[in-house]
């Protein structure tokens, strides 16, 4: 009877319910993992020509100062380069003077992967050095992106690429002021005659005029060419060594 007993008991000890009993997290039973990764800024700014040197054997002339695409020197009226005392003169060109754009440019090759922004400031129109810091030349500049990728995407455009038969034009595009936005740089606006062969020409007069590209989001990558235009009037212009300068500025946040 006493054996009985104990396996009754054994039986009704396995039948205590599960709920009997608690689990304890000592803990939250979720959490975050966070990977981190610091890549540093880079900006690589090359300056690889900054001299816009005119010339007596070539360049490009045109009646007008913008909406019209250059001819090569000499002009066909004169036969005169940029640089010959009689260019533009009233003899052959009246009172409207020539206009006349160099070949040589100036050059800057830029990458980032930040965003980077570019503000361009004059110094005023060329200027004697030598005789006379009087005697002035109406100047102007240009510029273009080519070849040239913002966002990662390459500037879709066409520019002259002088003195490259195998290459005679490159992907790119001109800068133009923006006509909402005075001192504001925008570009690829083919349709308003900003591309070439009608490129914006940028007035070097007066000094302190300011224009601003950017800010560019990364991947960037490309050159940037500045040529410069000056208005040539014969001998109304004095003979000395003219010069003048842009300010040239890169920034990123």
């Amino acid at each position: 009877m006493l054996k009985k007993a104990v396996l009754v008991l054994g039986v009704l000890v396995l039948a205590i319910p599960a709920f009997s009993y608690d689990t304890t997290w000592d803990g939250d039973p979720e959490g975050v993992i966070t990977i981190n990764a610091d890549i540093n800024c880079y900006i690589q700014i090359l300056w690889q020509d900054v001299d816009i040197q005119f010339s007596n054997t070539e360049g490009y002339w045109s009646w007008q100062l913008m909406g019209v695409g250059y001819r090569e020197c000499p002009d066909t009226i004169g036969n005169k380069y940029p640089l010959d005392p009689w260019a533009g003169d009233a003899y052959y060109c009246g009172d409207s003077g020539m206009y006349y754009e160099s070949v040589d440019g100036a050059h800057i090759f830029v990458r980032s992967n930040n965003s980077l922004s570019m503000t361009v400031t004059t110094n005023g129109d060329l200027h004697g050095t030598v005789n006379d810091p009087n005697n002035k030349i109406p100047t102007w500049f240009t510029v273009c992106l080519a070849p040239f990728i913002i966002g990662g995407n390459e500037l879709q455009g066409t520019v002259p690429n002088p003195g490259d038969t195998a290459n005679p034009v490159i992907p790119g595009q001109y800068l133009y002021e923006d006509p909402a936005q005075p001192g504001v740089f925008l570009h690829g606006d083919d349709s308003q005659g900003h591309n070439y062969p009608n490129q914006y020409a940028f007035p070097c007069y007066p000094a302190g005029n300011t224009w601003t590209l950017g800010p560019m989001s990364p991947y960037i990558q490309g050159t940037i060419k500045f040529l410069a235009r000056i208005h040539r009037r014969g001998l109304a212009d004095a003979g000395d060594s003219y010069s003048t300068t842009l300010d040239v500025a890169f920034s990123t946040p």
